[in-house]
């Protein structure tokens, strides 16, 4: 589930049933044809809206919230539905539904599915979610708490690679620099100065998140009982390279707990 141009928007496999919140103890199920469509809403011509998405998805979200505006409307892409939800009554049930419902770990392993993460970084992705309670728990009530760092890193980052020259223009490669910016600001809240300004972690960082996107699009070409047999050779050596980076943070972490009893300066 994913939040877009203050609407809510819920990716489900095509033919699947759609399952919304209304009211305040009824579950209702809309099936998925009931829905509206932008675009052409049959078996084979839902796949013409979605190749005209890649081009014109600013201008089909735009209509279907035109005409469908406090309900919803659903998008097709090439593999799946997407379900955009533009009332602020149904964003603000499916915000307070229950993970019995709207279960983050089914929306975790359906995103995760789309990038054959099981099989390009590891089943143990599936396995273990600590990291979840992690971004629901201490992540999330620490943000304000790292929220000065992180605008720190931000401003010296967008100094770094998008030089100002008084009033001259400034000629950058948009996804080169967003993805730099986004980078540092990440590792900034997550590991702090040791490692977000590290150009080995970071550029660590960056080619696994590509390695991951490319590994995908290939296995999405291969018939599904292949795709074990070829996932190792396309897997990245991120992890590998980054165990070695982390490894010694986390140690001397886990040392200055030992002796200060996670009572010291500048933990984070």
């Amino acid at each position: 589930m994913s939040h877009l141009c203050g609407e809510t928007s819920i990716t489900i496999e095509r033919c699947e049933r759609v399952y919304i919140i209304q009211g305040s103890v009824s579950l209702v199920f809309y099936q998925l044809k009931a829905i509206p469509t932008v675009g052409p809403s049959g078996t084979f011509t839902s796949y013409i809206g979605a190749l005209r998405l890649f081009r014109y998805g600013h201008e089909m979200l735009q209509e279907g919230y035109e005409k469908y505006s406090g309900s919803l409307f659903k998008i097709p892409t090439l593999k799946s539905w997407i379900i955009i939800v533009s009332s602020r009554h149904l964003i603000e049930e499916i915000r307070r539904a229950p993970d019995d419902v709207l279960s983050m770990d089914e929306a975790f392993r359906e995103a995760s599915s789309s990038l054959f993460t099981d099989l390009t970084v590891g089943p143990e992705l599936y396995e273990d979610h600590f990291f979840i309670e992690v971004v629901k728990g201490p992540l999330t009530k620490n943000v304000s708490v790292k929220l000065a760092d992180v605008q720190d890193e931000i401003a010296m980052a967008f100094n770094e690679y998008i030089p100002i020259k008084g009033d001259e223009w400034v000629e950058i490669t948009a996804f080169t620099a967003i993805l730099d910016i986004v980078c540092r600001a990440a590792n900034r809240m997550f590991f702090g100065l040791s490692l977000c300004r590290n150009p080995v972690w970071t550029d660590m960082n960056k080619k696994f998140t590509l390695d991951i996107v490319k590994a995908s699009i290939i296995l999405g070409l291969i018939p599904p009982a292949l795709r074990p047999i070829v996932a190792p050779l396309l897997r990245s050596k991120g992890l590998r390279h980054g165990a070695k980076l982390l490894g010694p943070v986390i140690a001397e972490r886990l040392e200055q707990d030992a002796k200060h009893d996670k009572e010291w300066p500048d933990r984070p």
